[in-house]
C-alpha cells in the first residue's frame, strides 16, 4: 500500500524516498517524522529481507508488521476523509506534484 502510494518517480533509493515521502505526509512534526521514516525504513528492510529469500528475525517481522499496519490505517484514514487527498491520489500527476512539493516545502 504504502509503495503504491508513495513510489518515487525514480527507482533509486526507493525505500529512503517511499519513508521519506510517507513520513512527510502522515506526521505533524519533526519527531513523528524521524519516527515514522525509521518505522517504514525498518518496515521495507524486513519486507525485502523475505521478497529475496532471506530468513527473518519472526519477533521483529510481527512487531514491525503490527506497527506498519497501524500507519497503514492512518494514512488511508487521512486520504479517504480528505476531498483534496482523493481528488490527488486519483491523478498520476497531482500524486507527483505533491510527492515533489515534498522535497522542496
Amino acid at each position: 500500500v504504502l509503495e503504491s502510494l508513495f513510489a518515487p518517480h525514480s527507482q533509486s533509493e526507493t525505500a529512503h524516498q517511499i519513508a521519506f515521502n510517507v513520513s512527510r505526509f502522515v506526521a505533524t512534526d519533526r519527531t513523528q517524522r524521524e519516527n515514522t521514516f525509521q518505522l517504514v525504513k525498518q518496515f521495507y528492510g524486513i519486507r525485502s529481507a523475505i521478497v529475496h529469500g532471506g530468513s527473518p528475525d519472526y519477533k521483529k517481522v510481527d512487531e514491525s508488521v503490527k506497527r506498519a499496519f497501524a500507519l497503514v490505517c492512518s494514512v488511508l484514514r487521512k486520504i479517504l476523509l480528505g476531498k483534496d487527498f482523493v481528488e490527488i491520489f486519483n491523478s498520476e500527476a497531482r500524486r507527483k506534484e505533491m510527492l515533489q512539493n515534498f522535497l522542496f516545502d
